[in-house]
């Protein structure tokens, strides 16, 4: 095995602990997490032995280690494939589990890819034409199976492309730090042109200057100061070859500058809040970033994002300082993006009912007249571009204040529409007529349609067209409280059926029409409730990413006021915080933690510590 010999420096055949755990990445098979650290450590020493001959390592250390990592990520892939099962039909397909895996931010090469499918249908016996043509149908146990298999291999072809480059780009062993996460990636989206994917490059390995700035765009990692953004483009400027293009290796020179301005802003964020002493424990990084604003409460929920925040340093610390709590966030960052990007595409391709080159006519529409590449369009700048995809005529179908408020966005207000609610809007353009008679269907106005046609998408946040029936029913609950009772609402889910199916607007408009019979009060009142709960939604959103640091967990405090490294805090330290401690801060007390703390012990959770400066500051 390859991965043998590389690490096998010594010649002599065998591989001892630490040379094993280097040789898992390059088969697929590195831990992720502290966990999975820890538990295949606890798998190498139980061979009680400290080298491992060839065939040791083939046959027994590297199957036991793939089994126990595949065991240790099922309730997580469990929990996606239920994710993924929107109609709860027990049962996914190779299409779908493929396009969830895009949204998802996993890797996927189409290479690693083929392989998995082959290697799949004969583990299994299953037609590996069916797979191959993605209409091959998955139960949970059989999702896991073959998700472990793909990423595994994903990751195989991962490495072997990074070091392919290291090699390519002469990358000195600080490079290859810097670059070890995403310059795959990035040499990848450089040499292909497949704008619905975000790759504007091409294949000759040398981009056109426009098509470079696209690739800079949808990384997200434009600086929104226009003089900032002038720089980059000077600097691209610098950079073009005599015929206008720019290499692999320049462009990599910008996206660095980028990065370093990216770490800049995020470091002033970190130090004003932890006053230049930053310790972060791993379990709390979610919660750290949503404190500095960088993410929302949405977004830190993000199964994607707590998998890839709980790799830490990946080096097993359970604390991170400033550096690892920087670069985790440029990680997180160009996920987000990627996600969103995903996101974007498949809703043109799957509820847009559009196609890629409509994908490409709107992602040029936008660019055009977003000059200042903050990946906003303003009122002026919208309308222009909405023009050029549409003509003046959808000017007539509506007003545009009222297209706006169907979209979820204030005319009153400074008009400020991302690329998704561009998108919607075009949606909305397009689709106009046909609901408008879905909404006459029903008894409700144009106006009063494309009204509630914006609250129904203010619950979509992928933008699938359709709403879980459960998130359905929490919203008009807390939208129709006033006006009507449990039961009178439950009686109007009930037009939905039995069944858990996502509901689509039509069911929607049913539901609310019901809701007409039994309100008490001004039914436009009610109506005008259940319209404006987006507003809602995003205000509890923004109080939720807003936090105080004095309102949520602040062990980083702790951790530095102490000057400990040992990750656990003495009842007597908890004694000087005490005072420290404000009322939001005591939160999650436990009755064994405070009596643990009551005969003198340590407290080796953060929540302890909470319950030991709860429990002083009661007894002083």
């Amino acid at each position: 095995m390859s991965a043998f010999s590389k690490y096998n420096a010594s010649g002599t055949g065998l591989l001892d602990q630490a040379e094993v755990m280097d040789s898992l990445e390059g088969l697929g098979l590195a831990p992720k997490n502290e966990t999975e650290r820890e538990e295949v450590s606890a798998i190498l020493l139980n061979f009680e032995k400290l080298q491992f001959t060839l065939d040791e390592y083939c046959n027994e250390v590297v199957p036991m280690i793939r089994q126990q990592l595949k065991e240790l990520r099922r309730p997580h892939l469990a929990k996606l494939f239920k994710k993924f099962d929107t109609y709860e039909r027990s049962k996914l397909s190779i299409s779908e589990i493929m396009k969830d895996v895009l949204i998802y931010g996993l890797d996927v090469y189409e290479e690693s890819l083929k392989m998995a499918l082959k290697s799949f249908a004969q583990r299994t016996g299953r037609s590996e034409k069916l797979l191959s043509a993605g209409l091959a149908t998955l139960d949970e146990d059989a999702f896991v199976d073959f998700l472990c298999l793909q990423q595994e291999l994903a990751e195989q072809e991962r490495v072997s492309r990074f070091e392919d480059l290291v090699n390519k780009l002469s990358l000195s062993q600080e490079e290859q730090e810097l670059w070890k996460h995403d310059l795959v990636s990035w040499e990848l989206r450089f040499h292909e042109y497949n704008p619905s994917r975000g790759h504007w490059g091409d294949y000759s390995g040398f981009v056109p200057e426009q098509q470079v700035l696209l690739l800079l765009r949808d990384s997200g990692l434009v600086p929104k100061s226009p003089a900032r953004v002038m720089q980059v483009k000077s600097m691209l400027q610098s950079l073009l070859r005599p015929d206008g293009t720019v290499s692999f290796l320049d462009f990599l020179k910008v996206v660095t500058y980028l990065k370093d301005l990216e770490k800049e802003k995020v470091g002033k964020i970190v130090d004003e809040l932890t006053d230049q002493n930053c310790c972060v424990p791993v379990r709390e990084v979610c919660t750290f970033f949503r404190s500095c604003g960088l993410i929302s409460k949405v977004q830190s929920e993000r199964m994607e994002v707590q998998e890839l925040v709980d790799q830490g340093d990946g080096r097993g610390s359970k604390f991170l300082g400033r550096a690892p709590v920087i670069e985790l966030w440029i990680r997180l960052h160009a996920l987000l993006k990627v996600t969103a990007v995903e996101r974007e595409r498949q809703y043109v391709l799957t509820n847009g009912g559009w196609t890629e080159h409509d994908y490409i006519d709107f992602k040029k529409a936008f660019h055009r007249y977003d000059e200042d590449m903050s990946d906003i369009l303003e009122r002026d700048e919208l309308v222009q571009a909405m023009d050029l995809l549409r003509g003046n005529v959808w000017r007539a179908q509506a007003s545009v204040n009222m297209m706006l408020a169907a979209c979820g966005v204030e005319s009153e207000r400074e008009i400020k529409v991302n690329f998704m609610s561009f998108l919607r809007l075009l949606k909305l353009v397009d689709e106009v007529e046909t609901r408008h008679n879905l909404g006459i269907t029903m008894g409700f106005s144009p106006e009063r349609t494309d009204r509630l046609y914006s609250g129904f998408q203010a619950l979509d946040h992928e933008g699938h067209g359709y709403v879980q029936k459960a998130t359905l029913a929490q919203a008009l609950r807390k939208a129709t409280g006033k006006w009507c009772n449990t039961t009178q609402l439950g009686e109007a889910l009930n037009l939905l059926g039995s069944h858990s199916a996502p509901v689509v607007f039509q069911g929607f408009l049913k539901v609310v029409k019901a809701l007409e019979n039994v309100v008490e009060g001004d039914w436009e009142d009610c109506l005008d409730d259940i319209c404006q709960w987006e507003n809602r939604l995003a205000l509890e959103e923004d109080e939720g990413g807003t936090e105080a640091l004095d309102s949520i967990p602040f062990s980083w405090q702790f951790f530095r006021w102490c000057q400990i490294d040992s990750g656990f805090v003495q009842a007597k330290q908890c004694s000087d915080l005490a005072g420290a401690a404000t009322d939001a801060d005591l939160l999650a007390i436990n009755e064994d933690d405070t009596e643990n703390v009551k005969r003198g012990g340590q407290c080796s959770r953060w929540a302890d510590v909470y319950v030991a400066v709860a429990l002083i500051r009661c007894l002083q």
